[in-house]
């Protein structure tokens, strides 16, 4: 399943990145999908920029995200379609 790399600008300026598994390759439905969740999460007033970008496996962030991963989350607990933000707007 290909990894996608995520990007959100709210209103009060905080930026927001994130690395995201997805079981589809096709950008455009993935990019529709992740920034649903990401309207509702964010909510739209606090909502300003949204984008997505398929990650390769050549990339030192999809490297990053492998290398460092098992200390972010715990694999059986996780869920890829949950950000974990406690600043939530």
């Amino acid at each position: 399943m290909p990894y996608y790399l995520l990007h959100i600008v709210l209103n009060n300026g905080r930026r927001v990145n994130g690395v995201r598994q997805h079981k589809s390759y096709e950008l455009d439905i993935v990019w529709r999908e992740l920034q649903a969740f990401a309207l509702v999460y964010y909510k739209t007033t606090a909502f300003r920029y949204y984008d997505c970008l398929m990650l390769s496996k050549q990339s030192p962030v999809y490297r990053n995200y492998i290398k460092n991963r098992g200390k972010m989350y715990n694999p059986d607990t996780f869920d890829p379609y949950e950000p974990k933000d406690p600043d939530r707007a």
